[in-house]
């Protein structure tokens, strides 16, 4: 990997651009920003293989973790749609492995006129 790229980003493209040729990011809302980076010293930055590997492990704790702070993050970051995206695919999980944060994600996506 050259200097010039930075390396996967979270929706598992490489480059600078998290939207690849389609001009959107992973969940279509047109958002082109920079994600946080893993190693930057930024909490919120994300590393594909952390999704994979849950994923892979049936690990829902991991999952409602990784998807809580990368929407958060999204949402920090004013993509408001992807944020609460990516908190819906926690609050899912979080039902699933019955997690109390799932009580949290539901207040959260509510307020952003998610939910009911």
């Amino acid at each position: 990997m050259s200097s010039a790229d930075p390396g996967p980003s979270p929706n598992g493209r490489s480059g600078a651009d998290p939207a690849g040729s389609t001009g959107r990011d992973a969940v279509g809302d047109g958002n082109r920003q920079q994600w946080p980076r893993p190693g930057s010293g930024d909490p919120s930055a994300f590393c594909q293989e952390d999704f994979l590997s849950a994923h892979a492990a049936g690990d829902l704790e991991r999952l409602v973790d990784l998807y809580g702070r990368l929407g958060a993050a999204r949402i920090d970051a004013g993509a408001i749609d992807a944020g609460c995206f990516y908190l819906t695919q926690a609050y899912v999980f979080a039902l699933e492995a019955g997690d109390s944060r799932a009580e949290r994600l539901h207040r959260r996506l509510k307020s952003h006129g998610r939910e009911e």
